[in-house]
């Protein structure tokens, strides 16, 4: 069975209006309460000039994984304690300024931050070991309620550009490019040819992958071979292991429409919000060394970069030599 713990996380910082309903939907899925009794989330409770503090019971590695993807993501301020599980990790302190990724940090009994020696050792100094504790002892800012980001007009900036020319291309099939990056080869064409520079492909992004293989149908099934291969799921925004419990990842919704139907059309029944995008948080859960993906069992994973057409050479490729 998978190691679960108790946790306590506290919110606060700059949190937009519009991300509130969201924030609470992600609290629902980690089932954060505002007491141990129980008592639900609701958006009066997000007050300017406080902090919001979440509990949860038999939370997976003692992380709220949808709520700090959710902060993360969105640069709001969060500290969490969670308790340890013998045998298996210790009390975890983890903080999150709202600027880069969060930093984790081992805890006693008293939730007091304890440094090991070899964490000792790799600071060297004493000015650094301060420096590690001051950073640990982080505490997030009262909540400040903040209007939605309200962009000035878009086309304002580029009178030289006129939009009515771009619209112009785009119904001639001149351009396929969006508005901004039409202005911007106009404007970095320098004296060359601008119309070449204007209708000039646009590289196709690299994306992330996750791929499953060496899969069987029974867990305890002695493959004297390798398994099946599996699907290769994304592109996604970023993948990441948890205390070998779960592989998180976030996804736009039609990769998850694409891989995982039922999980969307749950949360479309739901109504909830994390079905929109533009990311979607999931998982998949490791057990007993296995990932379980439409009723088989994968031994092995591999995260790679690639764009969408590689993804496809590279197992076109590998059909033929199977």
């Amino acid at each position: 069975m998978t190691d679960r713990v108790s946790a306590t996380i506290r919110i606060g910082g700059a949190i937009r209006s519009d991300l509130i309903e969201p924030l609470i939907d992600a609290i629902e899925g980690d089932h954060g309460m505002l007491d141990w009794i129980g008592k639900t989330v609701d958006a009066s409770d997000f007050v300017d000039g406080a902090t919001l503090e979440i509990c949860a019971h038999g939370l997976i590695g003692g992380q709220f994984d949808q709520v700090e993807d959710f902060c993360n993501q969105h640069r709001i301020p969060y500290v969490r304690n969670s308790d340890p599980c013998v045998g298996a990790f210790s009390a975890q302190h983890a903080v999150h300024t709202g600027d880069g990724a969060p930093r984790y940090y081992g805890t006693n009994e008293s939730e007091r931050v304890v440094m090991t020696r070899a964490e000792l050792n790799e600071l060297g100094t004493i000015a650094a070991a301060n420096a590690w504790f001051q950073a640990a002892a982080f505490s997030p800012p009262a909540i400040s309620i903040i209007a939605p980001t309200d962009d000035p007009e878009p086309w304002a900036a580029h009178q030289d550009h006129a939009l009515g020319d771009w619209k112009y291309e785009v119904s001639n099939d001149d351009t396929r490019l969006g508005y901004l990056d039409w202005v911007a080869a106009r404007e970095g064409a320098e004296g060359g040819d601008v119309e070449a520079a204007a209708i000039a492909p646009v590289p196709e992004a690299t994306g992330l992958y996750l791929h499953l293989y060496h899969g069987r149908k029974d867990p305890d099934e002695d493959l004297e071979d390798w398994g099946s291969d599996g699907p290769v799921i994304g592109p996604l925004a970023y993948v990441h292991t948890t205390y070998m419990c779960d592989i998180k990842f976030a996804a736009a919704p039609d990769v998850m429409d694409r891989f995982f139907p039922a999980v969307m059309a749950d949360w479309r029944e739901r109504g909830l919000s994390n079905v929109a995008g533009p990311q979607c948080d999931w998982r998949l859960t490791i057990f007993n060394d296995y990932v379980e993906y439409d009723g088989v069992y994968y031994g092995d994973w591999t995260v790679f970069a690639a764009t969408s057409a590689e993804v496809e050479e590279r197992f076109a490729k590998a059909a033929e030599a199977a």
